[in-house]
């Protein structure tokens, strides 16, 4: 969990150098791609070394408040991360971006300080597999888990389609740039 938060980390390190180097959509390409492969890299991973730290301290019936207050301050580090860039884009489109990748080189950095929780399972991989089978069988049969599967997809993805396609919105409304993190 720990390496592969670490790799992650990296790739999305590299992806914001990229982004915040890029002159064109096809300089753009390679560094979506590395973000990609980090936020794959690190989803999950990061829930898994904290269950399995929790675990270690026989804390594990904590894990979902830990895990619920790690969304929330996400969220609130996202709303005040929006009024910033937005701020930061004022004065030149590029400046968001680069303190995005000075943030995410201090996460590589705190990814590098992260061990590993002592005792933790190490499972086979037809553990795994066996696993992951049950994982899909229980979000595709059980009717809670399935709706609400599709209830985040949906959410999730009406959230960026208005994050996304409001800015044309903000432009053609000649909204100045510094009030869109705000709105």
């Amino acid at each position: 969990r720990r390496k592969t938060l670490i790799i992650g980390m990296v790739f999305v390190f590299i992806g914001y150098i990229i982004y915040s180097s890029a002159y064109s959509f096809f300089q753009f390409i390679p560094g979506e791609i590395c973000l990609a492969l980090g936020f794959s890299f690190i989803s999950g991973s990061d829930s898994a070394i904290l269950y399995d730290s929790l675990l270690s301290m026989k804390q594990e019936k904590d894990y979902v408040k830990y895990e619920g207050r790690i969304s929330g301050l996400g969220n609130f580090s996202e709303a005040i991360a929006a009024i910033i860039g937005g701020g930061l884009a004022y004065f030149s489109l590029r400046y968001p971006y680069y303190v995005a990748t000075v943030i995410m080189f201090i996460n590589v950095l705190i990814a590098l300080s992260l061990t590993e929780p002592p005792n933790r399972q190490n499972l086979s991989r037809n553990e795994n597999l066996s696993n992951l089978t049950h994982a899909f069988q229980i979000s595709f049969r059980d009717d809670k888990v399935k709706w609400y599967i599709l209830f985040s997809c949906i959410a999730g993805t009406a959230t960026l389609l208005m994050a996304w396609f409001v800015q044309n919105y903000f432009e053609l409304a000649q909204i100045p740039i510094v009030y869109y993190g705000v709105l």
